[in-house]
């Protein structure tokens, strides 16, 4: 399948056009559904080889994050680049270590957008080791964010909890104390997070023209307006 090349249309168009990278895991395929929602152009980068199932509409670019070569020129004509992986195990014995995961891959999309001239990008990262993640996770993703920061790019970061495990008693419990006034205010970044909840702010996170230059945790993304 030839890649589509976007170009051209108004600073307000081009602001709504989203390229989505990790569009081909379970959070990327949410947030395109929230994204094609809120009436946003979006399309998806998809590993080679990969067959995925998405929106009418939604344009499909086909590059490795980890081969930059691959990437040349597909983000041309959009607006905001969001970066959504986030893998929760590595490989070291097959060179998948956390900093290839996700290091790389960022340096690598942050390249992408420069040479592409997209000016903005947002990154999904962790809210930390009370969450329940590796520290070398969290330690890989610290470092992406700090390089998407110091890129020049206008960034945003979404520290998020873990996914919320469906039909989880324990978990539905700790998110719903989560959503209370006191214990929200203490905790209610760390909480599970339903994959809806987790799709539409990421969504509105992305067509925010006012979300810039700041990390963004769970309470905060649930509040954040279009």
């Amino acid at each position: 399948m030839a890649n589509l090349i976007v170009r051209g249309g108004t600073p307000t168009e081009r602001a709504r056009r989203v390229f989505v990278v990790g569009a081909e895991g379970m959070i990327g395929q949410a947030v395109i559904n929230a994204l094609t929602g809120y009436g946003a152009a979006v399309t998806a980068l998809i590993p080679p080889g990969c067959e995925v199932q998405l929106p009418a509409g939604v344009g499909i670019a086909t590059g490795d994050v980890w081969n930059p070569p691959s990437l040349k020129g597909l983000a041309r004509g959009h607006g905001v680049i969001l970066h959504l992986i986030r893998h929760t195990r590595d490989n070291p014995a097959r060179g998948r270590t956390f900093y290839f995961l996700h290091v790389t891959s960022i340096r690598n999309i942050i390249h992408l957008a420069l040479s592409a001239g997209v000016g903005h990008m947002i990154m999904l990262s962790t809210a930390g080791v009370l969450c329940g993640a590796r520290r070398p996770f969290v330690e890989s993703l610290r470092l992406g964010e700090h390089y998407l920061m110091q890129s020049g790019l206008a960034w945003a970061v979404a520290r998020m909890p873990r996914l919320l495990e469906p039909n989880d008693e324990i978990d539905s419990a700790l998110s719903s104390l989560g959503q209370l006034p006191l214990i929200g205010s203490l905790l209610g970044r760390y909480v599970p997070i339903p994959l809806p909840e987790l799709a539409d702010g990421l969504a509105r996170l992305a067509l925010n023209p006012g979300a810039r230059h700041k990390i963004y945790y769970a309470p905060a993304l649930r509040k954040l307006p279009l």
